[in-house]
């Protein structure tokens, strides 16, 4: 993502949130759902009561109202892109902290490597990308995967779905796995709960 595309997807969701205010159709989510199911997915990574993760792109903090509501204690951080969501996280879940920066930040990176996320996740992040779009995933994986000490699960509309809107991006699930495996040799693929979204996880340690 070049800096305009940066700008432009803190645009965007800055005025969702105008339109919706503290609502999951701030997040550009067809339904509350969707949403939960992709929790839930990205959760199954392991079982991580207790852990220290970090959430990038988190928007309002949803995720952590998830794992609130189903009484799974987490130590969590969230990250997004967008001031006006980040605000609001902070407010909605004062006992959490949240950040506002970009995941592929030199200088945000260097100061979040001080710290310690067993894991993170990547919810809903990679469909607004239009130039460079692998590219971009790759490095934010990469980004990512750098910060976790246990493992990192995110997901991304697929390219295997049916129905593509010309304006959202579609990873090649291959593709995404093929770099993934460059990373780590522990990957779980699901395409398993979902037609149009897929999810990955990676993990630490050796097989």
């Amino acid at each position: 993502m070049n800096g305009s595309e940066e700008k432009e997807t803190a645009r965007k969701y800055g005025q969702l949130f105008d339109e919706f205010g503290d609502s999951y159709k701030t997040l550009n989510w067809g339904s509350q759902e969707g949403q939960n199911l992709r929790f839930k997915v990205l959760s199954e990574i392991d079982s991580i009561a207790g852990e220290n993760i970090l959430d990038v792109g988190c928007g309002l903090g949803d995720f952590a109202d998830w794992f609130k509501k189903r009484n799974i204690p987490v130590n969590y951080t969230g990250l997004d892109l967008t001031g006006e969501l980040v605000q609001q996280a902070q407010k909605n879940h004062p006992t959490h902290e949240f950040m506002q920066g970009n995941i592929l930040d030199d200088l945000l990176l260097e100061k979040l490597m001080e710290r310690h996320f067993d894991y993170v996740f990547a919810s809903g992040i990679f469909y607004t990308y239009s130039q460079g779009s692998y590219s971009w995933m790759q490095s934010a994986i990469s980004k990512m995967w750098s910060l976790c000490t246990k493992g990192l699960a995110f997901n991304s509309l697929s390219a295997w779905a049916k129905d593509l809107e010309p304006t959202e991006f579609y990873a090649e699930p291959l593709k995404t796995i093929e770099y993934c495996r460059q990373l780590s040799p522990r990957i779980v693929f699901r395409h398993d709960y979902h037609p149009g979204d897929f999810t990955i996880y990676m993990k630490r340690g050796k097989l």
